[in-house]
């Protein structure tokens, strides 16, 4: 199963953990390059009450985000990207599919600085 072309090859993103799809897939990307940067650090956060999660990008820039409480709100978590020696630019969010509980695709957008 493979979302769209920001995560072509990624389908292992999409592996089942503990019965539970991952909530947020994506990848970090140079903006000029378009090239995965690796070792991104990803930070979820629920709006609502600051609470969060972290992760990193792997070797191909790639990301995977769950955890969130079923039925939560896709909508009420920010999603930031960072790394020394990149400012970020633009994180791009796109609902995969129609239904709910599908993971929402996120691409991290990047410049070298």
């Amino acid at each position: 199963m493979c979302a769209s072309s920001a995560l072509a090859g990624g389908d292992d993103l999409y592996g089942d953990t503990e019965g539970h799809l991952p909530q947020f897939v994506g990848i970090a990307r140079d903006i000029k390059t378009f090239k995965p940067i690796a070792g991104m650090r990803v930070i979820a956060t629920l709006k609502t009450t600051r609470a969060g999660m972290i992760t990193y990008s792997d070797d191909e820039g790639r990301f995977r985000i769950e955890g969130f409480i079923d039925g939560f709100d896709a909508d009420a978590v920010e999603i930031s990207c960072a790394k020394p020696g990149y400012k970020p630019v633009n994180v791009i969010r796109r609902k995969i599919s129609g239904d709910p509980a599908a993971p929402v695709e996120v691409e991290c957008l990047n410049e070298r600085g």
